[in-house]
């Protein structure tokens, strides 16, 4: 069972530090916004800093931190049918949706290494884009540390499927491929 957590907290957003098998949820959480350390699982006793939240499938190692009087999301194993997004909208209840819901996509992380990502003019960035996408952006996200770029192109119809599912019944506009502002921006 997951350890409780104030769900009417809304000051800061989350932060969450994953054992290394968790990599696909540590994605869309950067993904949705919200930092998500990856951290192997011998290594992650000493590595939590205050304020974050530990996800982990590991009962024991769990347990260990919760006795330490840190905040613990323990995942139940998946079954072979059921894909990641069960588990990050398990997430989205546990950690709170009130704590989580406003912060969804205003600063994406960096998917190589959970740095915020910047919004910069695609045209300023032209070396780093395909032709064939340039034609149709106007902004992208920048990574200033990997030196990458991320947009809302056609890939994202199917990561929007499962943020989709995740974020079902929460008041959430989930961007749409291609679109020309970027979210949490007003036209």
């Amino acid at each position: 069972m997951a350890q409780s957590h104030d769900k009417n907290h809304t000051s800061l957003p989350p932060k969450f530090v994953l054992d290394g098998s968790l990599g696909d949820i540590a994605k869309f959480l950067r993904i949705m916004g919200f930092p998500a350390k990856l951290i192997q699982e011998n290594l992650l006793q000493e590595r939590i800093d205050v304020g974050q939240t530990v996800i982990t499938r590991s009962k024991e190692l769990g347990n260990a931190l919760r006795k330490r009087g840190k905040q613990v999301l323990i995942l139940p194993r998946r079954a072979p049918n059921e894909g990641l997004e069960r588990d990050l909208r398990r997430i989205v209840e546990v950690i709170g949706p009130k704590r989580m819901i406003p912060y969804v996509f205003c600063t994406p992380f960096c998917q190589g290494c959970n740095t915020p990502l910047q919004i910069r003019d695609a045209n300023e960035l032209t070396s780093l884009i395909p032709e064939k996408s340039l034609q149709y952006l106007s902004w992208v996200y920048y990574c200033s540390i990997c030196n990458k770029t991320y947009w809302l192109g056609s890939h994202w119809k199917r990561i929007r499927r499962v943020l989709e599912y995740v974020l079902a019944g929460y008041d959430v506009i989930i961007p749409q491929p291609w679109q020309k502002i970027p979210p949490c921006q007003k036209e």
